[in-house]
C-alpha cells in the first residue's frame, strides 16, 4: 500500500482519537455516575473507542514489531525512512 492510499486511514485514526477524547472530557467524574445510568454506558462505549484508536496509533508509531504484526501492516518506519521515537519516554519501545 502506498502512502497516498494509506493516508486516509491514518487521518481517520487521529480524527477519531481526538473526537473520542473530546467526548470523554464532557463527562463528570465517572465514579459519581450510578450503575445503569445511560451516560455510563455511553461513556464506556466512547472510552472503548478511544482506547482502540490509541492502540492502533501506538502500533503504527512503534519501531518494533508487536504481537499480531503482519508483514503487510503499514508503520511509520515504512513511510519515513529512519523514523525513530527518541527521548527518555520512548526508551525500551
Amino acid at each position: 500500500m502506498s502512502l497516498h492510499e494509506f493516508w486516509p486511514h491514518l487521518d481517520y485514526e487521529v480524527r477519531m482519537l481526538i473526537f473520542a477524547a473530546r467526548r470523554l472530557s464532557r463527562y463528570p467524574d465517572y465514579r459519581l455516575m450510578a450503575t445503569g445510568h445511560p451516560d455510563k454506558h455511553e461513556h464506556d462505549a466512547i472510552l472503548e473507542s478511544f482506547l482502540i484508536h490509541v492502540r492502533l496509533l501506538d502500533e503504527f508509531f512503534r519501531t518494533t514489531k508487536t504481537r499480531g504484526y503482519e508483514d503487510t501492516d503499514m508503520r511509520a518506519v515504512d513511510i519515513a525512512n529512519g523514523f525513530v521515537l527518541s527521548g527518555p519516554r520512548w526508551k525500551g519501545i
